[in-house]
């Protein structure tokens, strides 16, 4: 195992410093995690998947980040773990009517256990509003109402 030394990036985040610090581990098979904040405080700290890098976003006054298969929201000192998978995480999204989480074969509602499956690897997505694309490898692009009421393919 040869453990490298660690990035961290750094963001603001409602008026507070973020640190979300990466090492890897063992690649590519485990990177450390470590969520950090007021210039030192450790809030989380995880081994994940180390095939995939660690992505982020902001909703709502918050930063969220994802591993290969683990979504977590940053909120004030703590971290929220919402939603473990069993497949690749391409994207997430706090979507009306809770978070969504797009996966290498799949399009699902966390907070309901509603899921799309599809026949072809998906590698990109992008919301506005209720409308969910999701691109597979294949070049389709996939439309999808992200209501309240559910997960509808358009």
């Amino acid at each position: 195992m040869s453990v490298s030394r660690p990035t961290t990036t750094t963001v603001v985040v409602g008026g507070r410093m973020v640190g979300l610090r990466v090492t890897d581990l063992d690649t590519p098979m485990e990177l450390g995690v470590e969520v950090v904040v007021g210039g030192g405080d450790v809030i989380w700290r995880s081994v994940e998947p180390g095939w995939r890098a660690i992505s982020y976003g902001f909703a709502n006054g918050r930063l969220y980040w994802w591993s290969a298969r683990r979504l977590v929201v940053v909120e004030a000192q703590r971290c929220l773990e919402v939603a473990g998978v069993d497949e690749d995480i391409v994207a997430a999204f706090d979507a009306p009517g809770g978070w969504v989480v797009v996966t290498e074969t799949s399009v699902r509602r966390v907070a309901s256990g509603e899921r799309l499956e599809f026949g072809v690897v998906l590698c990109a997505a992008s919301l506005e509003g209720e409308a969910l694309a999701v691109k597979g490898e294949d070049g389709l692009t996939i439309s999808i109402r992200v209501g309240h009421d559910g997960l509808t393919i358009q």
